[in-house]
């Protein structure tokens, strides 16, 4: 990632998150952010893991509640997933 996700400018890294992911500097507006923001999965809290699981069981034509059992999440958080996806 060589720009910054909100206005371009190049960036420099910065440090870490409290869970070790990467966090970048901008040199224009001095927002710190991670390598993640702005794509699909940037501000989810599950594992990659749990995501792929999920796809291949919509992908199988599961249910929303087989896929919540078959990747140990609630009813609830499979219906938001199905969205993202």
């Amino acid at each position: 990632m060589n720009g910054d996700f909100y206005i371009g400018s190049i960036t420099v890294r910065r440090g870490r998150d409290a869970d070790g992911a990467q966090r970048r500097l901008c040199r224009g507006c001095g927002r710190s952010f991670r390598a993640s923001t702005g794509r699909a999965l940037g501000t989810t809290k599950l594992p990659a893991a749990t995501w792929a699981r999920y796809a291949e069981a919509m992908l199988a034509g599961a249910t929303l509640r087989d896929a919540a059992a078959a990747c140990g999440v609630s009813l609830k958080t499979s219906f938001s997933m199905r969205h993202r996806l």
